[in-house]
């Protein structure tokens, strides 16, 4: 299985992301966006005004790719292996995703 995981700080720089996978080829089913529970990522906030996760992205988010969020880090991990991740690489992005967006895309 092949993996792509880029960490980011916006919903605009995630955005950016999933697009440019679903030009590459990646589907709904093969991309997903992991945010993390907390206050950084409230979906009330408006994306055009904070680097926040808002309303406008969750609904660009559900029709690009799945929209999951999980709330520390080891939920991270956990749901990480569940996408097909390595042990070792899971533990990884389960560290730098504190607090950001994570994009994950897979292909068999």
């Amino acid at each position: 299985m092949h993996n792509s995981v880029q960490v980011l700080d916006s919903g605009a720089a995630a955005i950016d992301a999933v697009r440019d996978l679903s030009q590459r080829g990646y589907t709904h089913d093969d991309i997903w966006v992991l945010a993390h529970k907390g206050d950084r990522f409230r979906s009330t906030v408006d994306l055009g005004r904070s680097s926040r996760l808002g309303v406008a992205a969750e609904g660009f988010f559900n029709c690009m790719a799945r929209l999951d969020r999980y709330d520390g880090n080891q939920e991270l991990h956990e749901r990480l292996l569940e996408l097909g991740m390595a042990a070792d690489e899971a533990e990884r992005f389960s560290r730098q995703g504190r607090g950001q967006l994570l994009i994950v895309a897979s292909l068999a």
